[in-house]
């Protein structure tokens, strides 16, 4: 399965890379800006098999908001498709603004010392096992 991470922050890229790593059947696509994530869902729109099935979007995004770039994803989705969006900040009330707008829930971002998100880790595991 397919998982987006849309954050302005390469350090959090590098730890989403290294846990979905441990996560069989999932491959990461990361964007740095809203705007590169929301021109790439545009451009795959007519290929719905090629869209993700979960964003983890960061809020601050330097020139837009996550709030902002889930609106926007969600007005682009085309119908039958509906990916799940996770608000994916360090910061607990910038998430729950991403929840609340338009993304289905809240994960911690945070890293152990080997590099690895454990909160998105289960995650992962958890969404494999349902299907």
């Amino acid at each position: 399965m397919l998982i987006w991470l849309v954050d302005d922050a390469p350090g959090n890229h590098q730890v989403a890379r290294a846990t979905v790593a441990l996560a069989p059947g999932w491959t990461l696509c990361s964007f740095l800006s809203g705007h590169e994530a929301i021109a790439a869902f545009a451009a795959l729109v007519l290929t719905p098999n090629q869209l993700p099935a979960v964003v983890l979007m960061d809020f601050f995004l330097g020139d837009s908001t996550g709030d902002a770039v889930c609106r926007e994803l969600r007005r682009l989705e085309p119908p039958g498709h509906c990916c799940t969006v996770i608000g994916y900040s360090s910061v607990r009330s910038a998430s729950d603004r991403i929840a609340a707008i338009s993304g289905d829930r809240v994960l911690r971002k945070h890293a152990t010392g080997a590099g690895v998100n454990p909160d998105l880790l289960r995650w992962l595991k958890a969404a494999s096992r349902r299907g």
